[in-house]
């Protein structure tokens, strides 16, 4: 399909059934393809700045600041899913972040953990903004002591998980 011909059918696609979010799964898939935009031949390889966060991570480990975490197997068997630019690479979560702190909910049995003002992300906040500003829930810090719950550092990057 030309870009003539996309823009000319565009009100089709958009008004079919599920069109937007086809459109929209579209435009996701072409970005994590690197297809979206260009792609300047100057860039570094993603497999540099691997390189450098893994070895920063192990210096960290190496003074205590963060814990060493799980391994993974590596994600070389999805390559056949999808082809991506030559400076770019596939990588993991857990190999791009330094730290992952787990948790978990205080009791909503015990009235006392709840109510407090330690705000408490969780699955009800997401994706009503694109920073988390504020929480539905709040906990007290006998329901952060009473639990094993963390107390994370405003700035941290949350994801946050029903189990």
């Amino acid at each position: 399909m030309t870009v003539e011909t996309f823009f000319a059918n565009f009100g089709h696609l958009a008004d079919a059934p599920n069109g937007v979010q086809k459109l929209r799964e579209l435009i996701l898939q072409l970005a994590v393809q690197g297809k979206l935009v260009q792609q300047d031949p100057k860039d570094k390889p993603a497999s540099l700045l691997l390189e450098r966060i893994d070895t920063e991570r192990k210096r960290l480990i190496r003074e205590g600041k963060v814990r060493k975490q799980k391994q993974y197997e590596s994600v070389e068997r999805e390559e056949q899913f999808c082809l991506l630019p030559d400076s770019w690479c596939r990588a993991r979560m857990g190999e791009l972040i330094l730290d992952i702190t787990g948790g978990g909910t205080p009791s909503k049995n015990n009235p006392s953990y709840w109510g407090g003002d330690i705000p408490w992300a969780s699955v009800k906040d997401v994706g009503k903004s694109k920073y988390l500003d504020s929480t539905i829930d709040f906990i007290t810090p006998t329901g952060l002591q009473g639990s094993s719950s963390n107390l994370i550092p405003k700035g941290r990057v949350i994801v946050c998980t029903r189990m």
